[in-house]
């Protein structure tokens, strides 16, 4: 289950066309008013989707620095405050 919601994230995260289409319970000029507001929106939604991806990375980075920090610490023999 995890993986698939990986990858749904990965594919979600990475979509740049939606298709809207009725199925029954829109009608056209309610399809026609979601692709207005989806344009509208596009330059924003690109901007929000750059600044989540910087986040992102930005987490990425933190954690392999706390991780080879800590390494580092293991093979010093640094253990609470204290050189060996």
């Amino acid at each position: 289950m995890k993986s698939e919601t990986a990858s749904l994230t990965r594919c979600v995260a990475d979509c740049d066309t939606v298709v809207i289409q009725s199925s029954g319970g829109l009608s056209k000029e309610d399809i026609e008013n979601m692709i207005r507001n989806a344009e509208r929106h596009s330059e924003e939604d690109r901007k929000k989707k750059v600044r989540i991806r910087v986040m992102w990375a930005r987490a990425l980075w933190v954690m392999f620095l706390e991780c080879a920090f800590s390494a580092l610490m293991l093979l010093v023999g640094w253990q609470e405050g204290h050189v060996k």
